[in-house]
């Protein structure tokens, strides 16, 4: 029998950030400390916002990463606010990754493709992060 097909990401550009979702507090901080980034220099999870964008560089590795900070919102809220401030963030993400490149004016489908697949990917990891299956495994786990 024939092997199966296999299909690559379809990634519009090579971004030179790593980018990461924190849905937690706790998760923020935790990968701070993975990241070995000084306690002295860890920016706020949120700044009192909904949703925040942070920039690092790897001291050690020198990757860029960007850290895409949401605060979970139980069933009450409506998914579409979710939805629209990852697509926000994803523009900042966009915005920087644009600045790395030193791509000044990106055509407006290339633009429009980046921040879809972009917010593709955000909005399908915060679904992984705060499913209820997910949430109930965590929950199990501190007992």
């Amino acid at each position: 029998m024939a092997a199966k097909s296999k299909w690559i990401v379809r990634a519009i550009v090579e971004s030179p950030y790593c980018i990461g979702l924190c849905v937690t507090e706790n998760q923020f901080k935790n990968e701070m400390k993975r990241l070995r980034v000084p306690a002295t220099e860890w920016p706020h999870w949120l700044y009192h916002k909904k949703a925040a964008v942070h920039c690092f560089e790897q001291s050690t590795s020198h990757d860029l990463l960007v850290l895409v900070c949401i605060k979970t919102y139980g069933s009450e809220k409506d998914p579409n606010i979710i939805i629209g401030l990852l697509i926000h963030e994803a523009v900042h993400v966009w915005q920087r990754i644009c600045l790395e490149l030193g791509e000044r004016e990106p055509s407006a489908e290339f633009e429009a493709y980046s921040i879809q697949a972009i917010s593709q990917r955000l909005i399908a990891k915060y679904s992984e992060l705060t499913s209820v299956k997910n949430i109930k495994k965590k929950k199990g786990k501190k007992k």
